[in-house]
């Protein structure tokens, strides 16, 4: 619950000093893969849903901008014939964004940044392990613009889990879509 509210406290910082200086926010959904070793005999599920949001708030120049944001990778499962488990990540983010416009209303975008990650192992047969590392994000991704301050886009991120249970760290990434606008 503490997490949740100081995201959303981030997120309205964010929001109101870019207004101020003309930032921006993103909002976007699409489907996650946790690259974790799966037990011999278990049957794993690692595409599942995921999202994020992230503001960008100060222009470091015309094409930099410095972000924060909220991920969020879902949950991979795993099952036996007598157990099951799952693994949920999150990631709290901020760094920057490199924006190259291919045209008037074409551009892709660069990011880089350290993430706070945190990871959750519950299961049946195990006892309920969390974990948080900070680790480095990447992502690249590219905008359409729709209209004068609003975007389409579409984005890949990817990042390390933070491996609760010590059995080794896997990998996290994201694809997903949605609208940037801008103040």
């Amino acid at each position: 619950m503490m997490k949740k509210m100081w995201v959303a406290a981030m997120l309205a910082a964010v929001g109101s000093s870019a207004m101020a200086a003309g930032g921006y926010v993103e909002a976007s959904a699409g489907i996650s893969h946790v690259n974790q070793t799966c037990p011999e005999g278990a049957s794993c599920k690692s595409n599942k849903p995921a999202f994020r949001v992230l503001g960008g708030f100060y222009h470091l120049n015309p094409m930099v901008n410095a972000e924060v944001g909220y991920l969020n990778f879902g949950r991979a499962t795993g099952k036996t014939a007598t157990a099951n488990a799952s693994l949920q990540s999150s990631a709290i983010y901020a760094g920057l964004a490199l924006r190259l416009p291919v045209d008037e209303d074409i551009g892709l975008t660069f990011r880089v940044g350290g993430a706070s990650v945190t990871s959750q192992l519950k299961g049946s047969a195990i006892d309920t392990a969390k974990s948080t590392k900070t680790n480095l994000l990447l992502g690249m991704g590219g905008e359409w613009k729709i209209d004068g301050k609003l975007s389409a886009i579409a984005a890949v991120d990817m990042t390390k889990t933070a491996d609760p249970d010590g059995g080794g760290r896997g990998s996290l990434s994201m694809v997903t879509a949605g609208v940037r606008y801008e103040f």
